[in-house]
């Protein structure tokens, strides 16, 4: 129940908006004043004012015809002051037509009513993730953006904070590229506010992110005869704010990684990586830290030789793994946001070498447990993610394959990341640490079975999605790898050998390639296993294999993988009868002897010697070897006697000696 204070206050704002309704222009002028001065910096007056309909009514004054400017100008401060209210008043006004009037707004002709929607648009972007559509569907916004943005510093310090924020698409980049942005965004390089210079470079970097074409005039242009990449170097010396560092690295950084300008970047990039290793000191601000550990983690992605440098220097490693541990005194959000940055920097760091990711493991006490907990955040998809990109770094290591992961059960969050999301990143990568934690070597492998692996892989081989589909039929040909019996049969019974068969018409050749890889693993060691499968799938496979010995255009890769299927079916002996069975087939298989690809060659001379081994009955044994004898196997392979490759020398002779 409401205290009698609570009530007669609420009585107040309630009069105020009443008051709104007044006939006479100038009483109306008069209380949205009164109502500015009681809300800005009061959360509380604000929503009560919201509770009694303040922006409904704020509104439909703004776009009545006799109300007058100042009216206007102070309904929009008021706007924009609701965007530091509490969580539900913010979520009411962007739910509200407040946003498309706002812009609305931008196009008068009155510049005091111009500045008071930029200013309150400014406040809506940065409070709260909302589309800008309605700025890059409008030309004439655009247009009076830009303007605006060549006005003051405080003009451009709105426009390029609406722009940094909602200019997310190629289309939004080349609208604003069109309008000319960057002649009017390069002359606030030459100045020394960080409050503008900062927004502008953030504001740069949101145009040329991921936008070739942009990012090559960027580094290419300038601006009164001044290179425009030079300006954005000065602005990384040591001698600037930190803030104006990090910004100017970031633009940098995201120019390079997609330009493709003939110019020498590795110095620069160099220059660039010591700024985000120096930024990530312990003794420089959290909020730098932490963005300039992004930075760098998109800086060295890609690049063997900047990770390799960026392992030894200056303490990196222990910088980063302080902000896995941050005191409990710092807000979680702060925490998790040091918690995502850091586990980015690791998965691009361990990304190739080994003893950065054993540097990384030694000096990181507490980093199996953060990705454990990081992997279980189910609704914080973007730290999900890093940790998972970390953990799929760290399991290209043997060495963590056969201790480290073991110890913490690291499988049991991805599997559960994997059977639970509902991200396709989440899934894509997840799927691809399983696949390398089912590696032969991986003591993993056991633990992952009994966990439910295999129904995760054969669902994903279902998906439509290739990599999903690679990543799904990657796993279960690692499994498949040197498995016992019960493993097989279990493999069979639960992806089902027609699942697996389908694969092979893929479009993708990894898919096709690595379904081929199971059948293979399936299908190989002991001749009874082989004989087995056979027995009760032969006829299906041989079908689905035929077609593709047959094609004369197939993909190389696809051509190796069939012949040395179709070896390890010619090493059972039930197996080899009925491949024997497919004359067209294995004539296909005979002339690829006299191939000029040499692992083709090799390939099928390993064919026909498993055809030959003498197992069966004796008049088997003799059918086989005058069937092949009839099909000119022993002529193609008497013409490779002379060949230099003294691996493919050994396999002709002693196939030619099943002929004697």
């Amino acid at each position: 129940m409401k205290s009698h204070f609570e009530v007669e206050a609420n009585s107040v704002e309630k009069m105020y908006i009443q008051a709104l309704a007044s006939d006479n222009p100038d009483e109306r002028y008069q209380t949205v004043r009164k109502i500015k001065n009681m809300a800005i910096g009061m959360k509380c007056k604000k929503t009560t004012f919201v509770e009694e309909g303040l922006i409904e009514r704020l509104l439909e004054l703004m776009v009545q015809a006799d109300t007058t400017i100042e009216f206007a100008v102070e309904a929009t401060v008021i706007l924009g002051s609701l965007t530091r209210g509490e969580p539900e008043v913010v979520d009411k006004l962007m739910n509200s037509q407040a946003v498309p009037i706002l812009c609305k707004g931008l196009c008068h002709e009155d510049e005091r009513l111009v500045i008071a929607c930029l200013r309150s648009l400014s406040r809506c972007f940065m409070s709260k993730n909302i589309s800008g559509d309605l700025i890059y569907e409008n030309a004439n916004i655009i247009t009076k953006l830009v303007y605006l943005l060549t006005i003051s510093s405080q003009t451009a310090e709105y426009v390029t904070n609406i722009l940094k924020i909602t200019c997310k698409t190629t289309s939004d980049q080349t609208t604003l590229f069109d309008a000319n942005i960057i002649s009017a965004l390069v002359p606030w390089l030459n100045k020394k506010q960080v409050g503008i210079l900062v927004p502008v470079l953030e504001c740069l970097s949101a145009i040329l992110h991921g936008n070739e074409m942009i990012a090559n005039e960027v580094l290419d242009g300038d601006y009164h005869g001044v290179s425009i990449e030079k300006q954005l170097i000065n602005l990384i010396s040591s001698d600037r704010p930190d803030e104006v560092q990090l910004a100017a690295a970031d633009c940098l950084t995201k120019a390079l990684c997609i330009s493709t300008t003939e110019k020498c970047t590795v110095k620069l990039e160099r220059k660039i990586l010591n700024v985000f290793v120096r930024l990530c000191q312990k003794d420089k601000p959290l909020r730098i830290r932490i963005s300039a550990a992004n930075g760098l983690a998109y800086l060295i992605e890609e690049d063997n030789e900047l990770q390799a440098i960026a392992a030894i220097s200056n303490h990196l490693i222990k910088n980063i793994s302080s902000l896995l541990s941050l005191s409990s005194n710092k807000k979680e959000e702060v925490r998790l946001r040091a918690k995502e940055a850091a586990l980015k920097v690791f998965a691009s760091l361990s990304a190739n070498d080994e003893k950065v990711r054993k540097k990384i493991v030694d000096n990181c006490s507490k980093l199996m447990d953060n990705i454990h907990q990081a992997i279980n955040q189910n609704e914080n998809v973007p730290l999900q993610a890093a940790a998972l990109q970390c953990l799929l770094s760290l399991s290209r290591s043997v060495q963590q394959l056969r201790t480290t992961f073991q110890d913490v059960k690291i499988w049991q969050p991805v599997i559960t990341a994997l059977k639970t999301s509902t991200s396709d990143d989440i899934i894509s990568v997840s799927s691809s640490v399983l696949c390398n934690l089912l590696l032969e070597f991986s003591p993993c492998k056991d633990g992952l079975i009994d966990f439910g692996a295999l129904d995760v892989l054969v669902a994903l081989i279902k998906r439509n999605e290739i990599p999903l589909q690679i990543n799904g039929i990657w796993g279960i040909m690692n499994l498949a790898y040197d498995a016992n019996e019960d493993l097989k049969n279990k493999i069979v019974e639960v992806a089902g050998i027609n699942n697996i068969l389908s694969l092979l018409d893929s479009s993708d050749v990894d898919v096709a390639v690595k379904a081929l890889g199971v059948l293979r693993n399936l299908l190989t060691e002991k001749e009874q296993d082989i004989d087995n499968l056979m027995n009760s799938h032969g006829k299906e496979i041989l079908q689905a294999v035929k077609p593709l010995a047959l094609n004369d255009h197939l993909n190389e890769r696809i051509k190796e993988q069939v012949l040395c299927l179709l070896s390890n079916i010619a090493n059972g002996c039930f197996a080899k009868n009925l491949l024997m069975e497919d004359l067209e087939t294995i004539s296909k298989v005979i002339s690829y002897i006299s191939s000029n690809v040499e692992h083709l060659q090799v390939a099928s001379v390993f064919c026909v010697t498993n055809l030959m081994r003498s197992t069966g009955n004796p008049a088997e044994i003799s059918d086989r070897k005058v069937k092949l004898r009839e099909l000119g196997a022993e002529k193609q392979l008497q013409t490779l006697l002379t060949t230099p490759n003294s691996n493919l020398f050994d396999r002709v002779k002693q196939a030619l000696q099943q002929f004697t």
